[in-house]
């Protein structure tokens, strides 16, 4: 049985100073569309065009920024407990406490959230109200999905 693995890569384009991005087709547009025509003359070897840049859910960026930032509001008495961080955010302690809960997730799923390339049924809600995260960094990647 002959298989093919699949083989990801990205075609990285920049553009040196901002002349001319203000125009309907840039230098930048012209780099997409040399990619583009570059992966289509590829088709015989099976080369298809991915889906373009991952979107970072912005929701659960700011959820775990907020836990972070509550965190270390304890830690360095700028507020002592969550009743207090509820109060000057004029949100439910219930909320401060579910937030709070998965603050630190391991760093390689920080990253992947803030590229965008979570699971997609990772979302704040799951984080905070779904599961039990783990102190144990394998263990999260499982439960979370990044296996």
């Amino acid at each position: 049985m002959n298989t093919k693995s699949i083989l990801r890569c990205a075609i990285y384009t920049r553009k040196s100073s901002e002349d001319g991005l203000d125009q309907d087709f840039n230098s930048l547009h012209a780099q997409r569309e040399a990619c583009a025509a570059y992966i289509a003359s590829q088709k015989h070897e099976n080369w298809q065009a991915g889906a373009g840049p991952a979107r970072a859910d912005q929701t659960l960026l700011k959820t775990i920024v907020r836990a972070h930032k509550w965190f270390n509001d304890l830690v360095f008495g700028r507020v002592h407990n969550m009743a207090e961080i509820a109060t000057l955010e004029g949100i439910d302690k219930s909320y401060v406490s579910r937030v709070m809960a998965p603050a630190f997730p391991a760093p390689v799923i920080i990253e992947s959230i803030i590229a965008g390339r979570q699971p997609a049924d990772l979302s704040a809600e799951k984080l905070t109200k779904r599961i039990d995260l783990p102190p144990d960094w394998a263990q999260q990647h499982q439960l979370l999905g990044f296996v």
